[in-house]
């Protein structure tokens, strides 16, 4: 019997959208199934070329450092969380070199991304009025987590709505009110997550990427004013918001630990991690098991009122001190390379979406779990990067 690996492939890579809502246990399903039949249709076909190695170094150094660590069974762990850097590269080089998926199923992803987002929304609020808890924004950021089958960390939940209305606008749904009406629904979902990060920098970005579009200064005003009006909205009269941007700006912050301050917290955390990256072997870092372990002694040590395990919180430290140089070079050299074989029309979209990712690097751990490596790949990979079959082949010439 002959398999059907165009049609495997596509209802693989359409049925990754649907991430928001499935049960946690199976969210990676469909995008293990994805990287399973790209990679048996990669060798089947033998569409490997030498220079397709380039694309897996990140994944490999990450492998390698389990040599020199001590803690293996961390470090499986983590590797295990990572494993999309592995098998998704391999759908990418399938999707570049045969016609499989094109400009009408991303935005068919699009659209699915987009049910995917309201569903967990009326799922998210249903859930949280069984609850019957205090109305509060605190309470409503905590319920993200806790929620049974369909938990999902704030951080996460903000990138997915930061990067779901970058997607309405590149598909140009043809209703504007369906446009604007899933634009309202992701707006809704960043501003409930609270993360400042995301928050302080959304305007920046939006703005940005609307006076660099070629659109009409009339339509540029119109949108601008649609999305900020809605935004401010949502966040000007909402004191618990207001209260931890002031944590920010307050001097007590930095002096000492404060366990009902994030913005404390995280000072804390940075302390011990650039303590730790100094200490760090600047080329290979101490390997991926260890960084756990050598965090945690600085913690107790420095910092007793930490009473629980803490990331770097900044995605390049992380990196530096668990595979040191090689580790951020390589991770360069992967976002460089696919950078490469973007579209003219997508190049505005990838790069903002790159740049999003860059800043949000700088506050969180964004690849820590697999559910963040799992997005960022997906956007940088396909979303961003379709059509990509003639500029690789022109690349390669």
């Amino acid at each position: 019997m002959k398999i059907n690996f165009h049609f495997i492939l596509k209802t693989c890579f359409l049925l990754s959208a649907l991430i928001l809502v499935l049960p946690n246990k199976i969210r990676e399903i469909p995008f293990a199934l994805l990287g399973l039949f790209a990679i048996i249709y990669y060798f089947r076909e033998k569409l490997y070329k030498k220079k397709d190695i380039i694309f897996f170094l990140y994944f490999l150094v990450l492998a390698f450092s389990l040599i020199y660590s001590n803690n293996l069974k961390y470090g499986f762990r983590y590797l295990e969380a990572q494993l999309p850097f592995f098998y998704l590269p391999f759908a990418y080089l399938v999707f570049s070199r045969r016609q499989i998926i094109d400009e009408q199923t991303i935005k068919k992803w699009i659209s699915f991304f987009n049910l995917s987002n309201l569903l967990f929304l009326l799922s998210f609020v249903f859930y949280f009025l069984l609850q019957s808890q205090e109305v509060s924004y605190n309470n409503i950021r905590t319920s993200f987590d806790t929620m049974p089958l369909l938990g999902i960390h704030p951080i996460y939940l903000s990138i997915i709505a930061v990067l779901t209305i970058f997607s309405n606008f590149y598909s140009q749904n043809k209703s504007k009110v369906i446009q604007y009406f899933f634009i309202s629904v992701n707006l809704a979902l960043l501003v409930m997550t609270g993360v400042r990060a995301t928050l302080l920098f959304f305007p920046i970005i939006i703005t940005a990427f609307f006076l660099l579009s070629k659109k009409s200064f009339y339509y540029k005003i119109k949108i601008c004013l649609f999305i900020f009006s809605l935004f401010f909205c949502f966040t000007i009269f909402n004191k618990d918001f207001t209260k931890r941007l002031s944590e920010i700006s307050n001097p007590q912050t930095y002096s000492q630990v404060n366990l009902h301050n994030s913005a404390s917290i995280r000072s804390s955390i940075w302390d011990c991690a650039l303590t730790q990256a100094k200490q760090s072997n600047p080329i290979f870092g101490e390997g991926l098991g260890d960084t756990r372990g050598l965090l945690q002694y600085c913690y107790d040590s420095q910092y007793p009122e930490l009473n629980k395990y803490y990331n770097t919180h900044n995605q390049y430290l992380s990196i530096y001190i668990s595979i040191g140089f090689v580790g951020l070079l390589t991770i360069a050299i992967f976002l460089y390379t696919i950078s490469k074989s973007v579209s003219i029309q997508n190049k505005k979209y990838f790069s903002f979406t790159l740049v999003f990712y860059s800043y949000m690097f700088i506050f969180e751990n964004v690849l820590e779990r697999k559910y963040g490596v799992l997005i960022f790949l997906t956007f940088l990979l396909f979303i961003f990067n379709n059509n990509q079959k003639d500029n690789i082949e022109l690349n390669e010439k």
